[in-house]
């Protein structure tokens, strides 16, 4: 197979780490099996793609392909289509591949790799070819589903794999056309800065580059010399971003290019490609800590060049996990109440994927199967634990009383509760095997014990408000309630201020909103709210505290607040830093927008708006997570919230 022949359908390759895994006995994964999986919607090969990688504020672990070529061995035919992969619900299934939102430009041979800009994860392209050699950096944000163009490289290429190490991305190796590069570029997503780095040792192309521990970046393989008929390597280069220095390491036991990599428990896996002689169904195994390569692993299921690959460890079930009951503000009917939250289901053990597209020896056209590789190893701590905490405040960190070691998802109360006294609470899961913690979904969950008096309130909170603090509240029924204290305590939840007074409805059996605005307010910090309803006995019965923080002044446009406020509605309260045309949209989890809230033109001020729960269809939107993005010239900010009819 001469350079000209293999060198226009070459592959990308790019993987979400998981680190520091417990680790596994023997010389990495035992009893591996190659097992199918849906396949791939279209023919592809030299596609690029990228893990989405599941992060506090993000949605869950999905698989992007993004265009290649679709035209046979030397073909030209480029697709700009991209692809999402979710293998959760391939395991249970379900439907598993989406079409999104297309690219800029057709292009095959580029780089692809996960970054995180503004807290947000978001896949990076690096050049490629289509048609001509590209220079340009383009951003995709799976949360949005849309491209942004971010800026030029320094040379044009293609055949250029990306790693990544500490936030940063480095673009390694390539073509221009005619030679290979040793070029090694470093990309920051956060400042969209551009850095020439220390050349590779050797000019490399088609290499499969897997980024380890956050640390250092493996270069495996490759095609060197001219495009006319290449060469093609067996080296093995890791490269340093701390040091910005280059080692070399074992070669591999083999010659290829085109094969992609993937990384998990010290051990990385080197799958297929090709060399002059024949395409290749090899897997191959580099341990890390001892520079040495071992047994090569099960044979691919066929032969396969230009595939692309993705690594995923996390099997529960890959969205943050939610609270169930009681329900947010919800009263409680013992002061022995069970708490409940979502279960986490997984499979044991981690998988590579390896979506196959490329080519083969046999054919001109792209195959479009997926398979994973994983294995039947069991450890002793195969075990999730979830830890419920409960607290007179607003849950923090984990430095308040908890109930340690859970197996299952609900707790009951052995002893009682505190009465008339509103309780926070949250829940942290465990993995053992992953070595990996995850909060509950949703932030200053609380529920209230029942009250020594009857008075059933319902909400409670507070936000800002027009250069103040608005505090609110509703009641479904009171009984003997003749007047309201609201008090006022900075900075801790205690040395309570009265601050005034709100009569109370005596004896209704209807609902009741209340809100008092705080003008008094000054200094920049929290400040905790709480409410005292007293009878005609002189008894106070207290509710709260809320708290919010307060600031002088907002520099920019900005969300302040996401709030449910009764009865499936949601408030959203916001800050106009300068007159412009504002949106407000919200979007579901798959990116989907599912409701205009706003778009108009908006002074400079504070502003809240009510969501009544309707999407854009007129339907009912479901209980779930999303997201609410406002737009204000040329700023943007992104909440995530959780709708709880």
């Amino acid at each position: 197979m001469n350079k000209k022949s293999r060198f226009y359908l070459p592959f990308f390759l790019t993987l979400i780490l998981f680190l520091s895994m417990v680790n596994l006995s023997g010389d990495g994964w035992r009893n591996m099996t190659w097992v199918p999986g849906a396949p791939y919607n279209t023919e592809r090969y030299a596609a690029g793609c990228a893990v989405q990688y599941e992060q506090a504020g993000t949605t869950a672990t999905y698989i992007y392909v993004f265009g290649g070529n679709y035209d046979g061995y030397l073909g030209m035919s480029l697709s700009n289509r991209v692809f999402r992969y979710d293998p959760w619900a391939d395991l249970q299934g379900q439907a598993c591949w989406t079409q999104m939102a297309n690219m800029p430009y057709s292009a095959y041979d580029f780089g692809v790799e996960s970054g995180v800009r503004d807290g947000i994860v978001r896949l990076y392209l690096f050049a490629g070819y289509g048609p001509g050699y590209r220079n340009q950096i383009y951003e995709y944000t799976p949360i949005t589903n849309t491209f942004l163009y971010r800026r030029t490289m320094s040379t044009r290429e293609g055949t250029t794999q990306i790693g990544s190490v500490g936030g940063k991305l480095y673009a390694i190796g390539g073509d221009n056309g005619s030679t290979f590069l040793t070029i090694n570029q470093e990309y920051n997503p956060a400042t969209n800065g551009l850095l020439n780095r220390m050349q590779e040792p050797a000019d490399r192309g088609d290499q499969a580059v897997v980024s380890v521990g956050d640390s250092v970046i493996f270069c495996i393989g490759g095609a060197y010399g001219s495009l006319s008929w290449a060469d093609y390597a067996n080296s093995n280069y890791m490269y340093k971003p701390s040091s910005n220095s280059w080692s070399i390491k074992a070669n591999r036991g083999y010659l290829a290019s085109g094969a992609v990599g993937g990384y998990f428990n010290d051990i990385i896996y080197n799958f297929s490609g090709g060399n002059s002689a024949t395409y290749l169904r090899t897997v191959g195994r580099y341990r890390v800590s001892t520079n040495s390569w071992l047994s090569d692993g099960p044979l691919m299921p066929a032969v396969q060049d230009g595939a692309v690959c993705g690594v995923v460890t996390h099997f529960y079930k890959p969205t943050p996990f939610d609270l169930l009951t009681p329900t947010n503000g919800a009263t409680v009917g013992s002061l022995k109440p069970t708490l409940t939250w979502e279960s986490s289901d997984r499979t044991k053990g981690p998988r590579i994927w390896v979506i196959t597209g490329g080519i083969n020896a046999s054919t001109t056209t792209a195959r479009n199967s997926a398979y994973t590789i994983t294995s039947d190893t069991t450890s002793a701590n195969d075990t999730l634990l979830y830890t419920l905490y409960y607290s007179l405040e607003a849950i923090v960190d984990a430095t308040v009383d908890s109930i340690v070691d859970l197996t299952t998802n609900s707790y009951t109360f052995t002893s009682d509760l505190l009465a008339d006294t509103v309780y926070y609470w949250k829940v942290r899961r465990t993995d053992y095997y992953e070595e990996t913690e995850r909060w509950s979904n949703q932030l200053d969950w609380w529920f209230r014990t029942p009250p020594a008096v009857a008075i059933e309130l319902s909400s409670f909170s507070a936000w800002l408000y027009r250069g103040g603090i608005k505090v609110i509240w509703r009641t479904e029924s009171e009984k003997d309630n003749l007047r309201w204290l609201i008090e006022r305590a900075y900075e801790k939840a205690d040395n309570y201020t009265l601050i005034g007074t709100v009569d109370g409805q005596g004896n209704k059996p209807t609902p009741t909103d209340y809100a008092f605005t705080d003008k008094g307010v000054s200094k920049e910090g929290r400040y905790f709210y709480r409410l005292g309803a007293i009878n005609s006995q002189g008894e106070t019965e207290w509710n709260g505290p809320v708290s919010v923080i307060y600031r002088v002044s907002e520099a920019g446009s900005s969300i302040l607040s996401v709030l449910p406020s009764g009865r499936g509605n949601v408030k959203i309260n916001y800050i106009i830093g300068e007159s412009s045309n504002t949106r407000i949209e919200l979007f579901d989890l798959t990116g989907r927008r599912i409701a205009t809230l706003l778009d108009g033109r908006k002074e400079k001020g504070k502003f809240s708006l009510t969501w009544n729960g309707r999407m854009s269809n007129g339907s009912s939107a479901p209980r779930g997570v999303y997201f609410c993005r406002m737009q204000s010239g040329s700023l943007s900010k992104v909440v995530k919230f959780v709708y709880m009819k």
